[in-house]
């Protein structure tokens, strides 16, 4: 009974060992196909080798193949399961860094950010993700700010109408009362009419230069505003670019 039981454990650690083998050649297979940008072929590869040895390295790989079709959802699983799965440091670095990239993909910038964070925990020498950080990070930055709802329920408040006046004609009459008291105030100092008319016609014409000048400079300032838009619009084109430029490559098969 003992013999028999030392010969099925020879057995099942020969099988083991020859499938985790055919799943190594798999995956070299698969890792020669992706380089070769037949992405779809190299998953198929990277699936069958999964299924005779679980490897966190197939993984990743896996996830490569599937981010560099499009399909960025299902590569952060696979991304995420790699992370998970590694356990020296700069393997989950990497994992974590492409972890971000699908995140950056569909605009999803906090997130990206967060992962992105969590690579350069595990390793700070990353050097992509420090880059792909500081440009997701500049992204965010250039942004509109998101209306904040406490401050419309505010504007709606504030923008209810005045009580209705009382109808027996009382504020009304205060304002007339008080309007014949400020006229008589006027007439008590003394003021010739003929002099009060003068000073408001100089007024009046000064009013009317002052209107006139400000006419001529409109049309002078209008052009400054347009300049300034257009040099501050080229501007922001040209720093998307630099960002861009800078942004590394990043979704690479590893020979581990």
């Amino acid at each position: 009974m003992k013999s028999f039981f030392s010969i099925s454990f020879f057995i099942l650690f020969v099988l083991t060992n020859m499938a985790a083998q055919d799943a190594l050649d798999l995956k070299r297979e698969a890792d020669a196909l992706y380089r070769l940008e037949k992405f779809d072929r190299a998953e198929e590869l990277y699936r069958q080798s999964l299924e005779l040895d679980h490897r966190p390295e197939t993984l990743f790989n896996l996830g490569n193949a599937i981010f560099k079709q499009g399909r960025h959802d299902e590569a952060a699983q696979f991304f995420s399961q790699a992370r998970d799965a590694f356990s020296e440091g700069g393997n989950k670095s990497d994992a974590a860094h492409n972890l971000g990239n699908t995140f950056f993909e569909k605009n999803e910038l906090e997130q990206a950010l967060n992962a992105y964070r969590e690579s350069l925990i595990h390793n700070p020498a990353n050097e992509d993700a420090r880059n792909n950080f500081l440009l997701a990070k500049e992204l965010m930055q250039m942004m509109p700010p998101q209306p904040q709802q406490d401050q419309g329920d505010e504007g709606e408040e504030g923008d209810q109408p005045p009580p209705d006046m009382p109808d027996d004609g009382s504020e009304p009459m205060a304002e007339q009362e008080s309007g014949e008291d400020e006229g008589e105030d006027d007439h008590s100092d003394g003021i010739p009419d003929g002099l009060e008319e003068e000073d408001q016609t100089t007024e009046s014409m000064a009013d009317e230069l002052a209107e006139s000048d400000l006419g001529e400079l409109d049309p002078d300032q209008n052009m400054l505003d347009q300049l300034l838009e257009l040099a501050e619009e080229e501007d922001q084109r040209t720093q998307r670019r630099m960002n861009e430029e800078r942004r590394q490559p990043s979704q690479q098969v590893r020979d581990w």
